[in-house]
């Protein structure tokens, strides 16, 4: 999960540092024995599985993303394309970015957000 997830850069920054090596990211090699046993697969298995989805459509982590601030959300469509992911809207968090901390109210929130729709893509399979 990135929280404030202000820029597609932030996003790929993230991915890349998820991904083992082999598939371009950062992540090494020698923690994946004992993360098999607790996915309870093999060695081999993991390091199939343990890869983003949709990036990998075996991959079965998934990288999401929270809009929080008033930059995040300026940016909102132009960074969950970039990525794919899941999106929902902090709508405390981004009362907080305007300077207005307490509880948002639906009414002056979703004038904020435009809409109270999660800003994703449906996924390909239909879950």
């Amino acid at each position: 999960m990135l929280c404030h997830a202000e820029s597609p850069a932030a996003v790929a920054a993230l991915v890349e540092a998820v991904r083992f090596s082999f598939r371009g990211g950062l992540r090494g090699a020698g923690g994946h024995v004992s993360a098999a046993s607790i996915w309870g697969v093999s060695p081999a298995e993991y390091l199939e599985l343990a890869d983003p989805w949709p990036l990998n459509p075996d991959g079965e982590l998934l990288i999401g993303l929270k809009i929080e601030n008033r930059r995040a959300l300026d940016r909102a469509e132009e960074t969950t394309r970039a990525s794919g992911s899941s999106a929902p809207a902090g709508r405390r968090a981004s009362r907080f970015s305007r300077g207005r901390p307490g509880t948002p109210s639906e009414r002056r929130s979703t004038r904020a957000y435009g809409s109270s729709t999660p800003l994703t893509r449906k996924p390909p399979c239909g879950a």
